[in-house]
């Protein structure tokens, strides 16, 4: 075993309450005293001597009340002495210390310790550590100054020399390195004493010990965890590398596919074109020929057309000649003029018949207009008559004071009007104002009738009167919903045969209605307790119904309570009530006798009452509440008066619904008359008169008219008549000639005329025609020889686009390639200009395509930005070709595939099976060697008549994963497969980010550990014990549910401090041994002593101080009001029996002795 020290002392400055306090220990030190008292403080100055304040909790122990975390004390608060009451009580920049001096077994002496320097509660402190060897009282950490002594600051305390110190990191090395094993062993110890430390919080959050241990045991090292996820990620690099070079080729390979069916497309694109330039040419020489014949039988056509016309000219030249001798003669131009004549006759004949017409038209128009100004007069008369009639009907209830005057209303019409419509609206919205009053009040009295039938339907069914308490009701509701038995004060209570009426009416004033309503409970103390509560916010009593609570005081010879009885189930309480309200007042029979009493509080039958100097008079006609027979008669009152009320509002909602209704008509006469006079507006007689003035004017228009077409109609019948004589005159002078002769032949001669025009333009059409069709020919014949050319020309190109296409075709073998070989001779010559244009649109969609996946693949223009040349169809980066990187990336993939291999084979073979599965059974052995251990300390140790046993019980879900790590073996490759896939499988849970380490690679979940509790007993040699679940420990007390989870603390500890041979084995436990009797906790220490281990403890108290308890030091913390602290110590001072028969002492206190 190594060396150990022991903790000797402990030096606090300005650590929070404690200014300057050394504190000796010997042995275990427990500090009681009172919550806040700094108990608490002195376990934090040793774990912040330990940790240096890293990754430590202070006052963790609180959190058992249910603070949060970030409500924690702080270090810096600690320094600067802070807390919630008095704030922050130190100035800036103080600087503290916390000192531990240890002893090894040789006696020598050697310190630690932390020093700080806070600036304020929002900076975070600067923290230095040292270490010296010797003691600590050689170690100076003030420094004096005229004005007093200050803790030194850290270049101060390195300056004297007595210690070495150091930096927050460096200390904690050094102490890592001085008294444990490894700084692993450090943090795993510090880790132990800090659930050690909150370990009453720690047992509360986990379900069952097996669980508690697993957070006592050190953690598994997760490097070589970190390893394996380090190597899959890189894996899972190499394969997404892997991959991205798959999807790299197989791009390649699709530009290579592409390029070809852009080759393969073209090629057939280049065969249409030479089929269809070949059957072009033939088709164009055959044209050529075909329009040559035309050309030929256009020429003689022409000849022919050129006779017939010449032919048409001489036979038309000498009809016109004969045609020009007959028109020039007298008797001709005679003729002429008749016709002429005749004609112009005809023409004045129809003119005169128009104009009759229309002259009869207007003098019909004439009489339509006087009938239409006569009915516009008749409507302007109707108007006026309307008007007049209105305005004598407004008269009566618009109140217009001059009489009709259609004179004097017509001079400014709309401006009367506008005032006329004012009133009727004005009279109008009175009407409709005074319905919606009667309406309103006809609903106000019917709900206040539904009121008032529903406070009969009420009273009908409480069957007696109610005293008018405010809020009475609701609070019954209440008591009845929540099942509380209760009975109201007024049914407690009886007039008797001597109290009158009028009296009682008095009393009831007395008593009041809050009081007649006080609710008497019944049933146990917490029904009248919420009986109270929902009594309370009513303002009414709740009496104890106590038969004992106190006596029923003697009723005064003058008192009031003579003169009532009151009910047998609760007569002694509501006797006691009506003392504490009615015994202070004094009867009197005669108001006399009332004037002349000298007492404060005082009645009289008449009604009289007096309180302190205040005199007044109660109205005494009848009593309602005071006996079942009164609150009966009360009731029926009541109600009849309700019903007198019910019937008066009745009657007034019928008479105002009949002045409604008379209203409502009055109101929809105003509307009959409103809608007359908006009839009657100002615009409509102002477009009578308009469309009067309108008619007048059309009127003197007709007249004019009529007079215009009568002359007009004169002046056609005198030029009638002299064109009739003119006539005679014509067809006298042609009296004797044969004129019917010469027009037959002037006929017969334009006809001829006429016909050979036609003909001429006929032939004039069809010689332009055929010189047309001629040059057209001659064009067609020049354009087909161009063709020609150009067909052959294109043929030539189709060949030598094959040829680039396909090098190995000589001249004489393209047409036998194309229309053989590639089957040519299957294409229809009339579809191949649509077979070319698809070629060609595929070709072009194929090539477009191409260069979309050149340019839209990011992958393949980061890599290579591949250009395509438009003529050979090459595509080339750096002027390396397509192929070439094809198959050298298919070189780096198979190499890229080797490498994945060795990686998974060296994650397996070297990570896996070498470190993580080889350590896994070895982390699992030593939990059993720490359980065997365990279980030794527990072999020679009763606890009152119980011994305890720890064991492992391997759960189910790991039992696969724990099967294959033991089966494993290099000669065993089933076992290695199988181990294998297993870790394929939970792959992704391996590499997931962020995650922890999974819980099959966790020794600490393979096992639940049980602890079995035996009673040791003469049957006990069969009796296996108990299995101390969770279940089992919630039945027993609070202290057999304790001391497992200490024995499971303690053995731990020695078995993990044995394990990491760390020197210093202190135990921080706040609020410990909470619950656990003297005799259980005396037997913890002494196995705590067995062990070898320091306890420092914080508990409030420490109830049964035994004698145990002197190998420890016991000191007593106290905190006055003013917040300073006082340390005193428990001095055992009593002596032991001195024989084996001497009697014991009694027992007696333990002496504190205050430092």
């Amino acid at each position: 075993m190594s060396k150990t020290f022991t903790l000797k002392r402990i030096r606090l400055i300005n650590f929070h309450n404690f200014v300057n306090e050394t504190i000796s220990v010997n042995g275990h030190l427990f500090l009681i005293g009172g919550n806040g008292s700094g108990k608490t403080t002195v376990l934090d100055a040793v774990h912040f001597v330990l940790t240096a304040g890293r990754n430590m909790e202070l006052n963790s122990a609180a959190r058992m009340a249910g603070q949060p975390r970030r409500l924690g004390r702080k270090i810096q608060g600690i320094f600067l002495r802070y807390d919630l009451e008095k704030g922050q009580r130190n100035g800036a920049n103080t600087i503290g210390y916390a000192v531990l001096e240890f002893e090894n077994p040789d006696g020598k002496k050697n310190c630690i310790g932390c020093g700080a320097l806070a600036i304020s509660m929002e900076t975070v402190p600067d923290i230095w550590g040292f270490e010296a060897s010797g003691s600590l009282d050689d170690i100076e950490l003030f420094r004096q100054e005229n004005d007093g002594s200050y803790p030194l600051n850290q270049q101060e305390l390195s300056a004297r020399g007595q210690c070495r110190v150091y930096n927050r990191d460096s200390y904690i090395s050094v102490i890592a390195g001085k008294f444990f094993a490894s700084t692993s062993a450090y943090r795993d110890t510090m880790n132990l004493i800090a659930a050690g430390k909150s370990y009453r919080e720690l047992v509360s959050r986990f379900q069952d010990q097996s669980e508690l241990f697993r957070e006592l045991l050190p953690p598994p090292d997760e490097k070589d965890y970190q390893r394996i996820r380090d190597s899959l990620k890189d894996i899972d690099k190499i394969q997404q590398q892997l991959e991205d070079q798959k999807t790299l080729i197989a791009a390649l390979r699709n530009v290579q596919s592409q390029r070809d069916s852009v080759l393969e497309q073209r090629e057939k694109e280049a065969r249409i074109k030479y089929l269809l330039a070949c059957h072009s040419l033939d088709k164009a020489k055959k044209f050529c020929a075909d329009q040559q014949d035309l050309l030929k039988k256009s020429e003689a056509e022409l000849q022919s057309l050129n006779e017939k016309l010449k032919e048409n000219l001489f036979e038309k030249q000498k009809s016109d000649i004969e045609l020009g001798g007959l028109k020039n003669s007298d008797a001709f131009k005679n003729s002429a003029l008749l016709n002429n004549l005749e004609s112009q006759l005809h023409e004045r004949q129809n003119n005169r018949s128009n104009m009759r017409g229309q002259l009869e038209e207007a003098r019909t128009s004439l009489k339509k207009l006087a009938a239409d100004k006569d009915q516009l007069g008749q409507n302007i008369g109707d108007y006026w008559q309307q008007l007049e009639s209105c305005y004598l009907k407004f008269q009566d209830y618009c109140n217009f004071e001059a009489a009709f005057d259609r004179e004097h209303f017509a001079e400014n019409l709309k401006v009367f009007y506008c005032s006329w419509i004012e009133r009727l609206k004005l009279k109008r919205s009175e009407l409709v104002n005074r319905i919606g009053e009667l309406k309103v009040r006809i609903e106000a009295i019917e709900k206040d009738t539904q009121i008032l039938e529903k406070r009969i339907l009420q009273m009908r069914n409480q069957k007696e009167a109610v005293p008018p308490a405010s809020g009475y009701q609701e609070l019954a509701e209440l008591l009845n919903q929540e099942k509380i038995e209760y009975i109201p004060f007024y049914r407690l209570i009886e007039p008797t045969d001597q109290l009158s009426d009028g009296f009682a009416r008095v009393i009831e004033e007395l008593i009041g209605p809050e009081n007649l309503c006080a609710v008497f409970a019944v049933g146990n103390s917490q029904s009248r307790a919420r009986a109270a509560v929902l009594a309370k916010p009513y303002n009414i009593p709740v009496i104890d119904c106590s038969p004992d609570r106190q006596k029923v005081p003697v009723s005064p010879p003058s008192g009031i309570r003579q003169f009532l009885d009151f009910d047998d189930r609760f007569d002694h309480a509501a006797e006691r009530f009506a003392a504490e309200l009615l015994d202070r007042y004094h009867y009197y029979d005669s108001d006399k006798a009332f004037e002349t009493s000298d007492h404060n509080f005082c009645v009289s039958r008449s009604g009289l009452i007096r309180q302190q100097s205040a005199v007044r008079k109660v109205c005494c006609e009848v009593n309602r509440f005071i006996g079942s027979a009164a609150r009966t008669r009360a009731q029926l009152q009541e109600i009849k008066d309700l019903e007198i009320e019910i019937n008066a509002h009745n009657q007034q909602v019928i008479e105002l619904r009949t002045a409604r209704a008379a209203e409502i008509d009055r109101q929809k006469e105003v509307d009959r008359d409103f809608e007359d006079i908006n009839n009657l507006h100002p615009d409509k007689i102002t477009g009578f008169e308009t469309q009067l003035r309108e008619t007048d004017d059309k009127m003197q228009l007709s007249h004019q008219k009529i007079e215009q077409f009568a002359a007009e109609i004169a002046d056609l019948e005198l030029k009638i008549s002299a064109n009739v004589n003119e006539i005679e005159a014509c067809k006298k002078a042609l009296s004797g000639l044969n004129i019917e002769k010469d027009r037959a032949r002037i006929a017969e001669l334009e006809e001829l005329c006429r016909r050979l025009e036609k003909e001429s333009v006929e032939l004039n059409r069809r010689l332009g025609s055929c010189q047309e069709k001629q040059l057209k020919i001659n064009g067609d014949i020049q354009s087909s020889r161009q063709q020609e050319n150009k067909c052959s020309s294109a043929l030539s190109m189709a060949i030598k686009e094959l040829q680039r296409l396909k090098p190995e075709l000589e001249d004489g073998q393209v047409h036998k390639y194309v229309s053989i070989t590639r089957g040519g001779q299957q294409f229809k010559p009339e579809n191949l200009e649509n077979n070319l244009h698809e070629a060609g649109r595929e070709f072009a969609r194929m090539h477009e395509r191409l260069k979309n996946t050149l340019l839209s693949d990011t992958m393949l223009q980061k890599n290579y930005g591949f250009t395509l040349d438009d003529e050979t169809f090459a595509v080339i980066s750096n002027g390396r070709r397509l192929n070439e990187i094809t198959l050298e990336r298919e070189a780096e993939r198979e190499k890229t595939g080797d490498i994945l291999n060795e990686k998974n084979r060296q994650l397996f073979e070297e990570l896996i099976i070498n470190h993580i599965v080889r350590k896994l059974w070895q982390e699992e052995d030593s939990l059993k060697k720490t359980i065997d251990g365990m279980n030794r300390l527990l072999s020679g140790l009763q606890f009152g008549n119980t011994v305890y046993h720890f064991s492992m019980n391997l759960r189910k879900e790991f039992k696969e994963f724990r099967g294959l790590v033991h089966q494993y073996a290099d000669y065993n490759t089933e076992s290695k497969k199988n181990l294998q896939q297993f870790f394929e499988a939970h792959k992704h849970i391996l590499i997931q980010e962020g995650a922890e380490l999974p819980d099959f690679l966790d020794y600490r979940k393979w096992h639940d550990i049980v602890l079995t509790a035996k009673t040791i007993n003469a049957d006990s040699a069969n009796d296996k014990g108990v299995t101390l679940s969770r279940r089992v420990l919630s039945l027993g007390s609070g202290g057999e549910q304790s001391v497992p989870n200490y024995i499971l603390l303690l053995s731990l500890a020695r078995v993990h401090l044995e394990h990491t041979g760390s020197k210093i084995r202190i135990l921080l436990m706040d609020e410990a041994f909470y619950g656990i009797d003297a005799q259980r906790r005396d037997e913890l220490l002494g196995f705590a002593d067995s062990l070898g281990l320091n306890l420092v403890v914080a508990h409030p108290d420490l109830d049964g101080v035994t004698d145990k308890l002197e190998r420890t030091t016991t000191l007593l913390v106290e905190k006055t009001a003013a917040g300073d602290v006082y340390v005193g110590e428990y001095v055992f001072s009593r002596k032991k029996p001195a024989g084996l028969f001497d009697e014991a002492p009694e027992e007696a206190s333990a002496e504190i002795r205050i430092n």
